[in-house]
């Protein structure tokens, strides 16, 4: 290997582990962006799949910021949660009529038993304790989160996204 070759590879070696980088992390106006967008509407709309390889498509209203990440709430009796935890990928989409643009969301999920998430849930949204009594002690709070996912905005007067943000 040459001096040219070894200095091409180690500059694609940075280029890529920069863009990386720049992939895998959310900043905090790209998570301010997606919250703000999907609290445009009543509630938002997660999918996943069910035992039985159909889709299921149910309303959410609650998204977090938690460690840098898009972070949920459910109940673990709940048919969303079993289903997220034997596949665990979702899709999100909410169609802000106002403005006419829509945003899609779709990522692989992880859960946290954290305290810290099940905590900020409640700092952030005290209302929900009357779904959950006990607060963030309550056994049957799932927080999660998506790991590793995209995000795409979208407008009528275009059929290509007009922002795209992996993370």
């Amino acid at each position: 290997m040459n001096f040219h070759s070894i200095t091409s590879f180690f500059m694609n070696i940075d280029y890529l582990c920069a863009n990386s980088i720049n992939n895998i992390f959310l900043t905090m106006n790209e998570i301010n962006e997606i919250i703000e967008f999907l609290g445009k509407g009543a509630a938002f709309s997660i999918a996943t799949v069910d035992e039985n390889n159909h889709p299921q498509v149910r309303p959410f209203s609650f998204v977090m910021e938690w460690n840098g990440k898009l972070t949920f709430v459910t109940a673990k009796p709940k048919p969303v949660y079993k289903q997220i935890r034997k596949n665990p990928v979702i899709a999100i989409t909410l169609f802000d009529g106002g403005s006419g643009k829509w945003i899609r969301i779709s990522g692989n999920v992880k859960f946290t038993d954290e305290e810290s998430a099940r905590k900020k849930v409640f700092e952030v949204a005290p209302n929900l304790i009357d779904l959950y009594p006990k607060g963030h002690e309550n056994p049957d709070i799932a927080c999660f989160y998506i790991e590793k996912g995209e995000a795409q905005i979208y407008s009528f007067a275009k059929h290509t996204p007009e922002k795209e943000i992996r993370f």
